[in-house]
């Protein structure tokens, strides 16, 4: 029999079929890989490292770049991404800067030269705020009263206060989100938000029930998450909502196969869009808004700018009050 010594790098590059029968793989785990790998195996409270790899490679989906300088600053930007110390608004503005240190350095050596162990995620907004600063984007008066737009069968609402959020939110959605009740106090800080409602799909689309979803799931040949729903939630014909917590590999499956919560019908049919100052999206919630879905991160500009049709840039912009 033949050994191969690979390292975790590696082992995400093995193909299906590449190796025989007679070929033993032993994992090659580097000192770094070791502390992210037992960081990861103390927070999820598991041994199973097939899930350890997969809760990994869940957080490069979200901060890619953390792979920078041979995943020199992994481990520290890992600690602060699970101990909630990065915000939401700033994930993808700490991926910028991350790719960026991969081919430059800037003024503090601290940074361009240590792993970051003794320096907080603030430190770091700070030296990233200099050489990427804010974009501010600012409508012109007229722009600033057109509220509502029409585009290819969806409506677009802005909300620019709490009592306006709870307002539209009673009249139009009758009340059916509780996003409503707090989205300015806690969740847009400095952003603007929009509603956006499909036309053809608001008041005709109905959640999917737990028994639809777990039929589909079976016709995927997923019956590991069929199993874990049931674990987690009593099973009968409620809908997708009475389900209170989701799997990552879950939210995999929905994601690339349409047709599951939060991506069908009903998911689409209304979205909560929190666009930034610097005209990136910090926040995306389905119709659905279930805490643990992933709810937040539904899709990016990309993808809604494909589900409705437009440039998101051009019907959401970041809006100054």
């Amino acid at each position: 029999m033949k050994r191969i010594n690979i390292n975790e790098n590696q082992y995400r590059l093995i193909i299906d079929g590449v190796l025989n029968e007679n070929t033993k793989i032993t994992l090659n785990e580097n000192a770094n890989d070791r502390k992210v790998n037992k960081l990861l195996k103390d927070y999820y409270h598991t041994d199973d490292f097939n899930k350890i790899r997969e809760y990994r490679a869940n957080f490069l989906n979200k901060i890619p770049n953390a792979r920078s300088r041979n995943e020199k600053w992994l481990y520290r930007v890992l600690q602060w991404y699970l101990n909630g110390d990065i915000p939401r608004k700033e994930i993808k503005r700490l991926d910028k800067f991350l790719g960026w240190l991969n081919n430059n350095r800037c003024d503090n050596k601290d940074i361009n030269d240590s792993d970051w162990h003794s320096l907080s995620f603030l430190q770091i907004k700070q030296a990233y705020d200099r050489i990427f600063p804010s974009k501010e984007i600012v409508l012109n008066d007229s722009a600033l009263t057109h509220k509502i737009t029409k585009v290819n069968g969806f409506t677009i609402r802005r909300l620019d206060s709490q009592d306006e959020a709870r307002e539209v939110g009673q009249s139009v959605y009758n009340g059916e989100w509780c996003i409503f009740d707090n989205l300015f106090d806690e969740q847009v800080d400095d952003c603007s938000c929009y509603i956006i409602s499909n036309d053809r799909t608001y008041a005709s689309a109905k959640p999917m029930t737990i028994f639809n979803i777990i039929k589909i799931l079976k016709k995927l040949g997923r019956n590991d998450i069929v199993d874990e729903i049931k674990s987690l939630t009593k099973y009968n014909d409620s809908d997708v909502r009475d389900i209170t917590e989701y799997s990552d590999e879950y939210f995999d499956v929905a994601y690339t196969d349409n047709g599951l919560p939060p991506y069908d019908k009903y998911g689409l049919s209304a979205i909560v869009v929190l666009i930034g100052p610097d005209g990136d999206t910090y926040g995306v919630y389905s119709r659905y808004n279930v805490p643990n879905m992933c709810d937040g991160q539904l899709l990016d500009k990309i993808g809604l700018s494909q589900l409705i049709g437009a440039d998101i840039d051009n019907v959401c912009p970041y809006v100054k009050n």
